[in-house]
């Protein structure tokens, strides 16, 4: 189905330095197809040609119009009642980056169609009862389903990747090192306290996972890796709540045992002599997403600063939009 191009050399070493090689190894795996070359489509295809997935489709049999030529940039006066927008985008789209194979979808969207794409993301206006059975399919077929409109100064965008999606980088910073203080057993909750020596006004935050190293004493506790809760009342202090080992460096972290597991073994090493590092650590999560038509009956809305109850009349009014 894709046209194969021609491959030019590709420097990545940019992109993994900014995103890891793990996500740009999985970046070329992708397949991905937009449906929809409207103004917010032929953005969305052009910004995903620039990242460089494996394969990017379009798809769009709606011929040209004179309204065209306001939103989408790749439309020109000669192809209004002549050719379509996928067609009158085509040669453009496919300049854009010559190491993705770029093809252009025709026809009815089926199942059929949809497999062959690991992410299909549908811009255009369609009823919502097609979207919704969509959704039911990639849902059941492991596709992760996006949908966006833009309506002038508001816009939507809904996402459904599936069951157990697995994020390996939740807040995409960097991993950060700080210096020990002390380790030692709090006599008060009987857990594990790591003090940091560090004046930095951000530390860590609950929940973190850090591995500790380079400590002097305490035979046995480098290499290992926690999961803290920071003190409210000193910033600078880390109690354990969860340990975590593995086998090899390559290997997964599995749960060892909770805090009071964790301050039975300290307690059983010899004392804290001095130094330490510990350093943030990439734990991966997993979320599990609703398909369209179950999320329509039970909207969840991500957080940001408008007031709750416009976010339900803001809902309200796309989904009629598409009813």
């Amino acid at each position: 189905m894709a046209e194969q191009q021609p491959k030019h050399k590709e420097d990545l070493s940019r992109m993994q330095a900014a995103y890891g090689a793990k996500m740009v190894g999985k970046l070329k795996q992708l397949k991905m197809a937009i449906f929809g070359l409207d103004g917010l489509g032929v953005e969305t295809a052009k910004n995903l040609l620039l990242t460089g997935p494996g394969a990017v489709a379009v798809h769009d049999d709606t011929v040209v119009t004179a309204a065209d030529l306001g939103v989408n940039f790749y439309c020109r006066a000669s192809d209004v009642g002549e050719r379509t927008r996928s067609a009158a985008c085509s040669d453009e789209l496919r300049s854009i980056n010559p190491n993705v194979n770029f093809s252009i979808l025709t026809g009815a969207v089926t199942p059929e169609v949809l497999g062959n794409f690991n992410v299909v993301i549908f811009t255009d206006d369609r009823p919502q009862s097609e979207l919704v059975a969509h959704s039911d399919w990639c849902h059941a077929n492991n596709v992760t389903f996006i949908y966006a409109t833009a309506t002038g100064l508001f816009g939507t965008v809904f996402t459904d990747f599936g069951e157990q999606h697995e994020v390996f980088d939740k807040t995409g910073e960097a991993e950060r090192h700080f210096p020990i203080e002390s380790i030692y057993v709090s006599e008060t909750s009987g857990l594990v306290e790591i003090v940091l020596d560090s004046d930095e006004i951000k530390l860590l935050d609950d929940d973190d996972h850090v591995s500790i190293s380079n400590v002097e004493g305490m035979d046995g506790i480098n290499g290992a890796m926690v999961q803290i809760k920071v003190d409210p009342k000193n910033k600078r202090r880390l109690v354990v709540q969860k340990s975590f080992a593995r086998v090899n460096a390559d290997a997964a972290w599995e749960e060892k045992g909770d805090g009071a597991a964790f301050a039975t073994l300290v307690k059983s090493l010899s004392a804290y002599s001095a130094g330490g590092i510990v350093k943030t650590v990439k734990v991966p999560e997993f979320f599990d997403y609703l398909p369209f038509g179950k999320s329509l009956e039970a909207p969840v809305f991500c957080e940001n600063h408008i007031d709750f109850s416009k976010q339900y009349m803001f809902g309200m009014g796309f989904d009629n939009l598409h009813a």
